[in-house]
């Protein structure tokens, strides 16, 4: 076993409660990181171990990014349901989550 751990997450920030994989890739949801603004982070397996590859959305963005995540076929949407306005989910894809 191995456990992922992201830099500069911290227990309070909910690391771990939204987490998707699709075998190559894990990605977790830490929604109430920096005072609810949230963030996704994305690992991948190399040789055999998992390492951290990504942040897929900026701490300065808004909404508690990574309440929702997924990961698919090479595309990673990360929702922020407390964005202005209803909400909204950025789409990552291609070299931003490999």
């Amino acid at each position: 076993m191995q456990a992922c751990v992201a830099h500069g997450v911290g227990g309070a920030d909910a690391f771990k409660q939204r987490v998707v994989t699709d075998g190559s890739s894990i990605l977790v949801g830490v929604p109430i990181q920096n005072s609810n603004a949230g963030a996704a982070y994305l690992y991948t397996k190399v040789a055999g171990r998992w390492s951290q590859a990504a942040e897929l959305d900026s701490p300065t963005s808004a909404g508690q990014a990574g309440t929702a995540v997924a990961v698919q076929q090479g595309e990673a949407p990360v929702g922020r349901p407390l964005k202005a306005s209803g909400g909204a989910a950025s789409v990552y894809a291609g070299s931003a989550i490999t």
